[in-house]
């Protein structure tokens, strides 16, 4: 047999039964001589003998069919008894078979019709405890539906909260969630240069309003005497610095723990003072802080304010909900309606200040004397007679415009006849009447002839007899009960008869009777929590200004309770930001409190960016007061500080829907609308890099704060002026790019910053694991003990007791280690850096070399210098820091990017001699450390160079003990495991710290980092250098064995 036909027989085998095979030694012999020699073999062979290969000469019959008899029954009963996921259908050819056989039996053949149906029998007579429950399944068609939608979002913000602008940007970012919020990481697109050149020459947009906003109220001396324990004036301002408790200005100060500085800090926050008012007794402060540091400061406020009373605001749930009507079918609802939701759920809304003046009621005067009135067969039983029938039996009737009519109206013989014959004659008289659907269909429905006179609208017999008709629970289940025969929109699972649902707005995930504000009998100071209650847009761009000219108007109608003349003098300060030619130009936080039109009315055709146009400004004068004094203190003042204000410019939103309407009545297509709504907002101004000599003021820009549920109003706006859309990475390089630390990556010795340090770990060590193990980079080899997280407090220790056994004064408390923040010393350490030969790159032809130039003296008048740097005065610093952190900016001399977890390291004498005598040296390399932690499966070469087989090996610690596998399992190949050798001396330099965040920065053209460096290093490192090379050190990436030269600065 060829060795086609020999795979051909295999591959007819294959399904055969066990006791039929095809020997190998058949196959072997019959190769290449036909099929007489090779043949079928039945049964098992004992012993590895085989067969006689010729066919049998008789066989008996009825052994044979005795034999296969069991066999054909075991195959009839299969095929006749499906099992499984198996169907009835399944017996049935391919080109026979339908989709709909799997639930219709009817679409089957005569003979397998009754086995399906047993099938269905025996499925339902299964127990429900047996069963495993099915989800109700719903079409895509009313999966989508408006409603249903809201309902589905809200359930998805139980855990993690949207913003305004989620929807907006899950469209076109990454999401991800943290800190129990949904934030915008990265955006789909390409768009880092793109992001960086709108921050560097435009705008750049950013949503913030996932910041936590706490607002503290009472006295002045009070809330300065309770906050005092939790800053220090070492740091820098505090909330009692003078130019910003006028509430002119915004301030940015360091938390710590109450009295417990410098150890103990929580974070950064910014604080905004509210103007003093003439007559107000009472100072309001807002205190805005990183979600991740939220919980730890309110603690701490609890504590110093002495507020022991929690107070629970319960809110009804809809007090908190978006009064959205640009996509939801209320919108055809007048909007009063919008602003009392709760009316067909209380009473007492019926008696709304806005009831009384409502102007349907004034155009039926008769309303209360029409005949079919005093007819009404239900008058009698009704003590809400004055509301609308309907609006009792229809709680759903705003989401579903088609459930106001009644089943059996469809019937009648006159309902086509009048369209508003359903509608009752006292419906004339409610103030919400223009609620029903028909009422906007029919504008002139309340003066319809027919409609009034119609004997047999009201009195219909159906009507009467089933008033709960509309709210049957199986009506959503049934929606062929209709007797007219038409579809029904489906009711809301579980027959809930609440009011529609609306889109949330604020905090509206926070648990029922939660408390959100907090009272102190002895200080009388309040504390309330404004989280989700204030939007905060930043934009961050030397021309932030011009976006904001450009989109906001200062409204025509103030808010009650505004004053006229205060109004125009903010109007005309914004007016004069329009002949600024950068942000930069303005003081650092002014505060700008405005009026401002609804953005929506002003919103171009197309999406264009804004440029400036100086012609625009003619007043030079107040311009340069604007530039030198900044925004004067009175301006400052905005109703956004009263809560009664905010929650009416929430409710008295315009939705799109009603707007659009408008729109379209217009007699003048494009013309703009006359506005109906004013919004007050704050203006806050946001230095960029204030700390250095280089790239001053940027990364500057203005914070925008709203009332709630106006965000999309005022985002799409801002968006089409051409502003690029940043997330949470733009934030991180924006800090990156201004050289400053950013919360919570920059702050190890933060409770916040140690939770996050954990998360990162555990993100960066998933990542190695998914990579193949000979895809890892062996850190061991390349002597990096930490990739994955710093250990900063063995740091610190280790160093510590480098500097104390030359000096003898080691100590062995275990003090936490801390981030040095005073502004004194930082100045003194700045100082002994900057003293020193800097390093320039210099164009000397033919080629690039390094030119040693001095820095140019630094002489003010008035200024004492420092004192310079001695053996004593080091000795001193790092007494009083001992286990101190410095945060400083390094940058690479070469080429080179500074990757994470990069290690910062002191460089040796001849390390300076080499760079001195070759400027273009890259560095010098690591020797390639041995991996102790191989495989313990690997034979362990011997070192033909050891003497002494008595001296002690260096063996693996997992090894140590070949009976734990467990202990084998946790060891990481290529990786460190736990406790960490000596982190200070394990490479052949020195490690001063590690970087917590490395890039090639765009700003300057060459990689950029930050990292944490140990003070007593330091203050060593510089004793021991050159004074012309002073501040020179090594960088080296975790996965690379090349050194590189790097200056470090440290900005004050």
């Amino acid at each position: 047999m060829t060795g086609a036909k020999d795979r051909m027989r295999e591959k007819k085998m294959r399904n055969q039964p066990r006791n039929v095979t095809y020997t190998s030694a058949g196959r072997g012999a019959g190769r290449g001589q036909g099929s007489q020699v090779c043949g079928w073999v039945r049964g098992h062979q004992p012993g590895g003998h085989g067969y006689s290969q010729d066919l049998p000469k008789y066989i008996t019959a009825s052994y044979f069919a005795k034999a296969r008899a069991a066999e054909v029954n075991a195959m009839l009963k299969a095929a006749s008894s499906p099992a499984g996921s198996c169907r009835v259908f399944s017996a049935l050819p391919k080109h026979m078979r339908r989709r709909a056989m799997s639930h219709d039996s009817k679409r089957l053949p005569l003979r397998l019709r009754e086995g399906a149906l047993r099938l269905a029998e025996r499925s339902q007579r299964t127990p429900d405890q047996q069963k495993k429950p099915v989800p109700k399944s719903r079409s895509r068609r009313a999966r989508r539906r408006h409603g249903n939608l809201l309902l589905e979002f809200n359930r998805r913000q139980k855990k993690s909260r949207w913003l305004e602008t989620h929807i907006w940007h899950a469209k076109r970012f990454h999401m991800r969630k943290s800190w129990s919020f949904c934030v915008p990481l990265t955006p789909t697109a390409k768009s880092f240069r793109a992001s960086y050149r709108a921050m560097d020459t435009h705008a750049l947009l950013q949503d913030l309003s996932y910041f936590c906003c706490l607002e503290l109220q009472g006295s002045e001396d009070q809330i300065l005497r309770a906050l005092a324990r939790l800053t220090n004036k070492q740091t820098g301002r505090t909330f009692a610095a003078v130019s910003c408790l006028s509430g002119a200005r915004q301030g940015i100060l360091q938390l710590y723990k109450a009295d417990r500085f410098p150890q103990g800090s929580l974070g950064p926050a910014e604080f905004l003072w509210r103007p003093r008012a003439p007559d107000a007794s009472l100072r309001q402060l807002w205190i805005w802080l990183h979600p991740a540091l939220k919980q730890e400061v309110l603690s701490e406020l609890l504590l110093v304010c002495r507020c022991s009373q929690a107070v629970s605001e319960d809110r009804h749930p809809e007090a908190d909900r978006h009064p959205e009507a640009d996509r939801h079918p209320e919108a055809d609802r007048h909007p009063e309606a919008d602003r009392h939701p709760e009316a067909d759920l209380y009473p007492e809304a019926d008696r709304h200040p806005e009831a009384d003046r409502h102007p349907e009621a004034d155009r039926h005067p008769e309303a209360d004397r029409h005949p079919e009135a005093d007819r009404h067969p239900e008058a009698d039983r009704h003590p809400e007679a004055d509301r609308h029938p309907e609006a009792d039996r229809h709680p759903e009737a705003d989401l579903y415009p088609e459930a106001d009519r009644h089943p059996e109206a469809d019937r009648h013989p006159e309902a086509d006849r009048h369209p508003e014959a359903d509608r009752h004659p006292e419906a004339d008289r409610h103030p919400e009447a223009d609620r029903h659907p028909e009422a906007d269909r029919h504008p002139e429905a309340d003066r319809h002839p027919e409609a009034d006179r119609h004997p047999e609208a009201d009195r219909h017999p159906e009507a009467d007899r089933h008033p709960e008709a509309d709210r049957h629970p199986e009506a959503d289940r049934h929606p062929e009960a209709d007797p007219a025969g038409r579809k029904r929109k489906r009711k809301r699972d579980g027959g809930d008869t609440g009011p529609p649902s609306k889109r949330l707005l604020g905090d509206g995930t926070r648990p029922a009777g939660a408390p959100v504000r907090w009272e102190s009998t002895d200080t009388h100071i309040t504390i309330r929590d404004l989280t989700m209650e204030i939007v905060r847009f930043r934009l961050i761009g030397p021309l932030a200004h011009t976006v904001l000219t450009d989109t906001l108007r200062p409204a025509s109608e103030m808010l009650s309770g505004e004053n006229e003349s205060l109004h125009q003098q903010q109007t005309h300060t914004f007016q004069l930001l329009r002949g600024v030619c950068s942000t930069a130009e303005l003081p650092a936080g002014c505060v700008l409190g405005l009026t401002v039109d609804d953005p929506r009315l002003t919103l171009p055709q197309k999406r264009g960016k804004t440029v400036p146009d100086p012609q625009l400004s003619t007043e030079e004068d107040g311009v340069r007061d604007l530039r030198l004094r900044g925004v004067p203190a009175h301006c400052s003042q905005s109703s956004l500080w009263d809560e009664s204000t905010r929650e009416c410019v929430t409710r008295d939103r315009l939705s799109d829907r009603e707007l659009n309407r408008s729109r379209s009545a217009l007699l003048v297509p494009g013309s703009r609308l006359s506005s109906s709504s004013a919004v007050p907002v704050l203006l806050v101004h946001h230095a960029g890099r204030v700390c250095g000599e280089e790239r001053r003021h940027w990364g500057s820009g203005w914070d925008l704060l709203l009332p709630k549920g106006w965000g999309m109003a005022f985002w799409v706006p801002l968006v089409y002026r051409g502003v690029r859309v940043g997330g949470l990475h733009m934030s991180v390089k924006h800090s990156q790019f201004m050289g400053q630390p950013h919360f919570p990556h920059d702050y190890p010795d933060c409770p916040a910053g140690v939770r996050f340090q954990s998360e990162q770990e555990l993100e960066l060590l998933e990542k190695f694991k998914r990579r193949p193990p000979s895809k890892r980079t062996n850190f061991i080899k390349h002597g990096c003990l930490a990739p994955f997280r710093c250990p900063w407090q063995q740091l610190t220790e280790e160093w510590e007791e480098l500097v104390s056994l030359s000096e003898e004064t080691a100590s062995r408390d275990e003090t936490p280690f801390t981030v040095l923040r005073s502004l004194k010393e930082l100045r003194l350490l700045s100082g002994w850096i900057r003293h020193r030969m800097r390093l320039r790159m210099t164009p000397d032809p033919p080629r690039t070399r390094l030119r040693m130039t001095p820095d140019p003296p630094l002489t003010r008048l008035g200024v004492t210098p420092d004192p310079p740097l001695t053996p004593a005065a080091a000795t001193a610093l790092q007494q009083e820091f001992r286990r101190s952190l410095i945060w400083v900016r390094l940058r690479l001399l070469s080429k080179g990017q500074p990757a994470l977890h990069a290690m910062v390291c002191v460089p040796t004498t001849s390390d300076l001699q080499l760079l001195r005598t070759d400027g273009h040296c890259s560095g010098p390399q690591e020797p390639r450390h041995t991996d102790h932690l191989r495989d313990p499966q690997e034979p362990r070469h011997t070192d033909p160079a050891r003497s002494d087989p008595q001296e002690p090996r260096h063996t693996d610690p997992a090894r140590s003990d070949p009976a734990d596998p467990e202990r084998r399992e946790r060891v990481l190949r290529g990786v460190c495991p736990p406790p960490l050798p000596r982190v200070v001396s394990h490479c052949s330099r020195q490690t001063l710290g590690w970087v917590t965040q490395g890039d090639f920065s765009l700003t300057s053209g060459c990689g950029e980092a930050l990292a944490l460096i140990s003070l007593t290093g330091l203050t060593h490192t510089l004793l021991t250098q050159p004074k012309d090379q002073r501040g020179l050190l090594l960088l080296r990436n975790p996965s690379s064995l090349q050194y590189r030269f790097a200056q470090i600065s440290l900005d004050t």
